[in-house]
C-alpha cells in the first residue's frame, strides 16, 4: 500500500504494468513487462518518445488534419511535422512513399481507429500498404490506437514490432480522470524511452494506476467497454 503513495518506479509497478500487456493484448499487441511503461496520458507518452527518438529538426509525417497537441509538443521539440495528403480512409501511402523520396523523414505519427480530429478508420488494405513504406524507409512508428474493438483491426505494432511504439488508450475510454496511459516498445528503444521518463520527471499517479490495473485484472474495464458501446449504438 505504501508503494502507491511513493515516487519510485517512474515506469509503473510491475504487477501494474502486467496489467497493461493484459490491456494491450486485447488488442492483439503481446508484449512483456520489461517493455510497458505507464505514463501520465498519451500526450505524457508522445512528448517523452519525441525527445527521446528524435532530434531537432527531424521530420514526422502526419496526417493533414492530426492531434492539436502533437502540433504544440512538436513546435517545443522544433521537430517538423509534414502533412500527407489522404482521402476518407486515411493517409495515401503513395503519397507517403513520395514524399520519403523527395526528404528523410524520421517518424510517422498515426491513429489508425478513430483518428483525432477526422474520426477516421482505416481500412486493412489501407494499413497494410502504409506498412510497406514504413518498413522500406525505416520510419519510427508512433501508433495511438484509440479503439474500443477487440481485434477488428490489426495494429501497426502487430505488422512492425521493431520499428512502431504503441500507445494503448485507457483514459479516453474507461475514465477520463484516471491519468494512466500504458505504452510499449522495441527492445531497442527501451533504454531510451525508460531514460526520457525517468529525466521528464512527470510520472503517472500510482494510485490512479492501481485503480486502472484493478479495473483490468477484474474484467471490470472490459464490461465498461462494453456498456460504453452499448450506450453508443
Amino acid at each position: 500500500c505504501n508503494e502507491l503513495f511513493s515516487y519510485t518506479a517512474r515506469e509503473g509497478l510491475v504487477h501494474q504494468r502486467e496489467a497493461g500487456t493484459q490491456w494491450m493484448a486485447r488488442r492483439g499487441v503481446f508484449t512483456d513487462v520489461s517493455r510497458t511503461a505507464i505514463f501520465a496520458g498519451a500526450q505524457n507518452a508522445i512528448t517523452t518518445i519525441l525527445l527521446t527518438l528524435f532530434h531537432v529538426g527531424d521530420c514526422i509525417a502526419t496526417d493533414v488534419f492530426t492531434y492539436s497537441n502533437l502540433i504544440g509538443i512538436a513546435r517545443l521539440a522544433h521537430i517538423r511535422l509534414i502533412a500527407v495528403p489522404g482521402d476518407t480512409e486515411g493517409m495515401s501511402a503513395e503519397a507517403l512513399e513520395s514524399l520519403c523520396c523527395k526528404q528523410h523523414i524520421s517518424g510517422i505519427f498515426l491513429m489508425p481507429d478513430h483518428a483525432n480530429p477526422t474520426t477516421i478508420t482505416m481500412r486493412e488494405a489501407r494499413r497494410d500498404a502504409l506498412s510497406v513504406v514504413c518498413e522500406k524507409y525505416s520510419l519510427i512508428i508512433i501508433e495511438d490506437d484509440a479503439s474500443l474493438l477487440t481485434g477488428k483491426h490489426r495494429t501497426f505494432y502487430s505488422r512492425l514490432p521493431d520499428q512502431t511504439i504503441y500507445i494503448a488508450a485507457t483514459t479516453r475510454h474507461i475514465a477520463s480522470g484516471l491519468r494512466v496511459t500504458f505504452a510499449t516498445f522495441p527492445e531497442q528503444w527501451r533504454s531510451a524511452v525508460m531514460g526520457g521518463l525517468f529525466v521528464t520527471s512527470i510520472k503517472a499517479s500510482p494510485l490512479d494506476a492501481e485503480i486502472l490495473s484493478q479495473l483490468i485484472v477484474s474484467g471490470k474495464a472490459e464490461k465498461i467497454l462494453e456498456e460504453k458501446a452499448r450506450l453508443s449504438l
